[in-house]
């Protein structure tokens, strides 16, 4: 495990040009959005870099289409995404989660509870006892202080790596269990984030 953690971080900090970046970008966004738009529209917008362009230019050639808004979703958690890539080894705070959300919903405000997220705000240490208990126990504080599942889960992805454990991502087939766990306790979904743990491992491990 600690190879594999070593080698998917140092693979995801090469973005683009790397394998595993690449299929994490478009799966992850696939499995969060593809119930607003299409899995091949989620794959063009990545590989031609579209999200790359400025608002101004994005604004222009989606303002008559009737999915402009999952369009700019999609672009937000892309941008989302790679902003997290980018500083795997910050502290995760309550400025960094803000941004995150700012980013996915494009500068809408974000009405999260600072107090509940406090208990987070730590220096990232390796071999932690317990991450994904903690990773786990962040989601669950951003869903239910306000948060949304998009926001939690790029802020999970992100804080998994930060704490040197197994990264995930919800798949879509199993966002119904996904949403049952939230209303039940953090030991259900722990249990189930472990499952999708060990799914993104087997996924990614033959490309790194």
């Amino acid at each position: 495990m600690r190879h594999y953690i070593m080698d998917l971080r140092r693979s995801l900090r090469a973005g683009r040009g790397s394998r595993v970046y690449n299929y994490t970008q478009r799966e992850m966004a696939k499995n969060a959005l593809k119930k607003f738009l299409s899995c091949d529209t989620i794959d063009m917008m990545y590989n031609t870099g579209y999200y790359h362009d400025s608002d101004e230019n994005i604004d222009r050639d989606i303002a008559d289409m009737k999915n402009a808004a999952a369009i700019r979703r999609v672009i937000g958690h892309l941008r989302a995404m790679e902003y997290a890539m980018q500083h795997i080894d910050d502290v995760i705070t309550y400025e960094q989660i803000q941004h995150i959300h700012d980013l996915i919903y494009n500068g809408t405000p974000m009405y999260i509870n600072r107090v509940t997220i406090a208990p987070f705000e730590h220096e990232p240490y390796e071999d932690i006892t317990g991450a994904l208990r903690e990773v786990t126990a962040l989601h669950s504080a951003i869903i239910l202080s306000g948060g949304d599942a998009l926001t939690a889960g790029i802020v999970s992805y992100w804080h998994c790596l930060n704490n040197y454990t197994a990264p995930f991502y919800v798949h879509a087939e199993n966002r119904d269990t996904y949403e049952k766990y939230l209303k039940t306790s953090n030991n259900d979904l722990e249990r189930f984030f472990r499952i999708e743990q060990d799914r993104y491992r087997r996924e990614t491990e033959g490309m790194l």
